[in-house]
């Protein structure tokens, strides 16, 4: 497992390239207002004033939805083409009845988590790659005094599910036993202490 790009130590490199944030791009199963979701739009109009109104259709849950983007380029002109098909994922509102997808961000990939680390271009890519390698197996043969709930711990940020990408979604970080892991590694880079 290539750690050397990120630390002289597997537990250094993950140290300093934890994830920043998640991005879901599974399906949603429910329009849960105030939350990130990702939904299968048609399309229907689009009215650029200072605000692009996108009014789309989503068949999924058999109701109109409009997207908001504020300050549009063009390119989002044809993006949003009446009678597209597109997948997108944004913040869900609802005013007077009718639901709002708030700054939408069309995906090109659906059914995965994806982990995002900040970087641009090849350095984001290797990060990700280097993410897809931590295991469970990997930690314990370099780290086998290290408790087990710090290993487990270290494995969901980097292979985390559904339910760990909306608790961090709320809480704007990291929470719980996943707090106290960064934590303490934060600690132990404050006082030198090499694993």
């Amino acid at each position: 497992m290539g750690f050397s790009k990120f630390g002289k130590t597997p537990f250094e490199a993950v140290l300093y390239s934890l994830p920043k944030g998640y991005t879901n791009t599974f399906l949603s199963e429910s329009l849960e207002v105030n939350q990130n979701i990702v939904l299968e739009v048609e399309v229907r109009n689009y009215k650029n004033l200072k605000v692009a109104h996108i009014l789309c259709f989503a068949p999924k849950f058999e109701c109109e939805i409009e997207l908001l983007i504020f300050h549009p380029k063009p390119y989002h002109k044809s993006i949003f083409k009446p009678d597209s098909v597109l997948i997108v994922s944004g913040k869900l509102q609802k005013n007077a009845g009718f639901y709002t997808l708030l700054q939408p961000k069309v995906l090109k990939n659906t059914g995965e988590i994806v982990l995002n680390f900040g970087f641009k271009g090849m350095k984001e890519k290797s990060a990700r790659d280097f993410a897809n390698g931590i295991t469970l197996g990997f930690l314990q043969e370099f780290y086998p005094k290290v408790p087990l709930w710090v290993l487990e711990s270290l494995v969901k940020i980097y292979h985390p599910n559904e339910k760990f990408v909306q608790d961090f979604a709320k809480n704007h970080s990291f929470f719980g036993k996943f707090l106290k892991f960064t934590n303490i590694c934060v600690f132990c880079a404050q006082k030198n202490v090499i694993f």
